[in-house]
């Protein structure tokens, strides 16, 4: 069968394939910044569309919905504590889970302090979960890889 031939095909079968839309109400960006002899913050920003929010990495009680911003293992690498969330935190009573619910709407960086064992560049890699959602809509959970590079 010609090349073109199993082009039509596929436009035949799959006629959504390029045209599905999905919802992504959260982008994010990664970057590092040196702040001192070998010490780094590495930023994971996630830029929220109105009216979605996404939930703090501190809840009251440990469940799905926080934000967890998670490193792979690299020997080179040293995390100094827990990751700081720089933005403006809005905080509500959830009559369903029964708990005060810590969000962010619009803009939040998650910043983890980072020390190296090096003074060649060192990747740093790791994932992101995180839940949006609005007043009337859930999004399920997703998860971002990123990578950044100390040095």
């Amino acid at each position: 069968m010609k090349r073109t031939d199993s082009m039509i095909i596929l436009a035949i079968l799959f006629p959504a394939a390029g045209t599905r839309k999905t919802i992504a109400p959260v982008h994010w960006e990664f970057s590092a910044k040196k702040i001192g002899h070998f010490t780094y913050e590495v930023s994971a920003t996630a830029i929220i569309e109105k009216p979605w929010h996404i939930y703090s990495q501190y809840l009251d009680e440990k469940n799905p919905l926080q934000t967890s911003i998670h490193f792979m293992d690299n020997p080179k690498v040293i995390l100094n504590g827990k990751p700081f969330e720089d933005g403006i935190l809005e905080e509500k009573f959830d009559e369903a889970y029964m708990v005060n619910l810590r969000y962010y709407t619009g803009k939040v960086s998650f910043v983890q302090k980072v020390f190296t064992k090096t003074k060649k560049p060192v990747p740093v890699s790791g994932y992101v979960t995180y839940l949006a959602n609005t007043a009337k809509q859930h999004f399920v959970t997703a998860e971002e890889v990123f990578e950044v590079v100390l040095g």
